[in-house]
């Protein structure tokens, strides 16, 4: 047999069976033609032994997480063996609705992977928080049509699944009518809840933080995607789990979720998990299914995640060390040796991408300021404690001191004041809070990165560092941000809809490690200072989350302050 395209002595890692299989491959036009038999071609690669994967599948990211357009991002993840991302549009789609949507699938075409969408399940997330749009049944149906969608994206309300909120239920329904599956996010959902949530038609998770919970959902039909980021990493707890019982790993997903740009540019994409999983014991060939055979299952993709006759050429050459030496997509060598052969076009943006931070006016240091029914003495409050590592946060009650009626700030107990300025509309709204677990020790640092709604947040110690830190974001459409005595002293600008960067991740890798840096001069002991605030705006995820609509505990709405002492004469 003749073919376009040879790959000499490959060790095929065959999904299906399981094995390992010596033997050529043959490609021809963008498709394999056949494997492990006699063929001649025209174009010869000698792989000596080496092992060759179907090109990894992300089965679960936010781009946007990445603070990379998708072409800014393909360049860093193609050469380390990704041919495929399904990516959950849900942060852009909080900021531009479906044009951002439409914008990413436009942007997709001619690039070196499949990039494939979710549909915004919950745009917004919650009613507890002001986003800048709204993705409905309507919008879910028209999209759904549209090439390249293959799910309904994360449906985060779960309690409104489990009490059948009508809103909700109308696009489970409606995925259910279109024929998509339908992703999860149910963190910590267990028992009779998890049960209603799953019968509602949700088949997938990516929130499991520890080894039962995660088995759980196995046992009960969901696909486990065990989420390995850059704020949350439980590969540990559940992997461990899984391998120590001998569960089987066929409806099981590695996913990144959300992954800045240095921990790709350092660690890598998938082709670390992948190594990840078979230090942790599992079988090579199972540790690749996680992330190619089984996310093409889930979302139905066709002619993708194996090595087969009739499959694409998504192809990735590994080394006996599993690093990734060789990328294939659709039969062309696009990577090699960590090196793009191929080159990316600048995608054009609508202008209106670029001004995307309305604030109503200029901010002032009295904006917050936390004022109590009080003139001096102290005041009980619910506080935000952070956790090194995790998007969950806990409910502290800490007693701070009051003068003249306002609450401030307290660094020496590592309490520091937290806010959430509306920016899609210029209302003018503003949530304050206190929050415990960063350690800075002056200064304060914004950001327009702020899940889901993706407001303008700020934690800081004093309020004219915060007011500054705030009015330069607005300035430059959008990023990241840190000042001290009321100047800015570095920032990262992110002018695609406020939460991307239409450079290299190199640059923007050194522009967020700068920053950190700074963060650090100023007390900051977490690793992601910027990461971790921008989940305490996440009313989705427990305890205790500040939205622009104030402190958010249990999807609600609760006051600041549980009570306080009054100082006497």
């Amino acid at each position: 047999m003749r073919a376009s395209l040879v790959l000499k002595d490959c060790r095929i890692l065959n999904v299906f069976t399981g094995e390992v299989v010596r033997g050529d491959i043959a490609v021809d036009d963008g498709k394999i033609t056949g494997i492990c038999g006699e063929y001649v071609g025209e174009r010869v690669i000698e792989l000596g032994g080496r092992f060759v994967s179907p090109g990894f599948i992300e089965g679960h990211i936010h781009i946007e997480s990445s603070m990379l357009t998708p072409s800014r991002f393909a360049e860093i993840v193609v050469p380390r063996g990704t041919t495929g991302v399904v990516a959950d549009p849900h942060e852009v789609a909080n900021v531009l609705g479906v044009r951002g949507i439409n914008m990413f699938l436009e942007e997709s075409r001619g690039l070196p992977m499949d990039l494939y969408l979710t549909i915004p399940s919950c745009v917004p997330a919650t009613r507890l928080e002001t986003s800048g749009a709204e993705i409905g049944i309507r919008e879910v149906e028209e999209l759904a049509s549209e090439p390249g969608i293959v799910a309904l994206g994360e449906v985060m309300n779960y309690p409104g699944v489990i009490h059948g909120e009508e809103g909700v239920i109308d696009k489970l329904e409606a995925a259910r009518r279109m024929g998509i599956p339908v992703d999860g996010h149910a963190p910590g959902l267990r028992g009779w809840e998890l049960d209603r949530y799953i019968a509602a038609g949700v088949d997938s998770d990516h929130e499991s933080t520890e080894g039962e919970e995660a088995l759980e959902k196995l046992r009960k039909g969901m696909w486990l995607m065990i989420r390995e980021g850059s704020a949350a990493r439980n590969m540990d707890a559940i992997l461990s789990t899984l391998v120590k019982r001998g569960i089987s790993l066929e409806r099981c997903i590695l996913v990144s979720d959300d992954r800045h740009p240095r921990d790709l540019l350092i660690e890598g994409h998938l082709d670390r998990l992948v190594r990840k999983a078979v230090g942790m014991g599992v079988g090579l060939v199972d540790a690749v299914r996680m992330v190619s055979w089984n996310p093409a299952r889930r979302f139905r993709l066709r002619g993708v995640g194996a090595i087969a006759p009739g499959f694409k050429a998504h192809l990735t050459v590994l080394s006996e060390d599993l690093k990734v030496e060789l990328v294939l997509f659709d039969g062309v060598p696009v990577a090699e040796m960590g090196r793009l052969r191929v080159g990316i076009p600048d995608y054009t943006y609508d202008p209106e991408v670029y001004r995307t931070v309305r604030l109503a006016r200029e901010l002032k240091p009295d904006d917050f300021k936390v004022p109590v029914g009080m003139r001096e003495g102290s005041a009980l409050a619910r506080v935000m404690g952070v956790m090194e590592g995790s998007i969950v946060t806990k409910k502290l009650i800490e007693r701070l001191e009051v003068k003249d009626g306002v609450v401030e700030a307290d660094p020496d107990r590592d309490i520091l004041k937290a806010a959430v300025v509306e920016r899609h509309r210029a209302s003018g709204r503003i949530g304050l809070g206190f929050v415990k677990g960063f350690g800075l020790k002056g200064g304060a640092l914004a950001s327009t990165v702020a899940h889901d709604s993706h407001n303008l947040i700020v934690v800081g110690v004093d309020d004219e560092s915060m007011a500054a830190a705030c009015n330069h974001l607005a300035e430059m459409g959008g990023g990241l941000s840190l000042a001290q005595d009321g100047r800015i002293i570095s920032s990262l600008r992110l002018e695609v809809a406020g939460l991307m960067a239409g450079r290299g991740a190199d640059v923007v890798a050194d522009g967020l490690e700068m920053l950190h840096q700074e963060c650090r001069k100023l007390g900051c002991t977490l690793s992601s200072p910027f990461m971790a605030m921008s989940f305490l705006s996440l009313p989705v995820i427990p305890e205790l989350k500040l939205t622009d609509m104030g402190l958010v505990e249990g999807f609600r709405i609760v006051s600041l302050f549980l009570e306080h002492d009054e100082s006497r004469p």
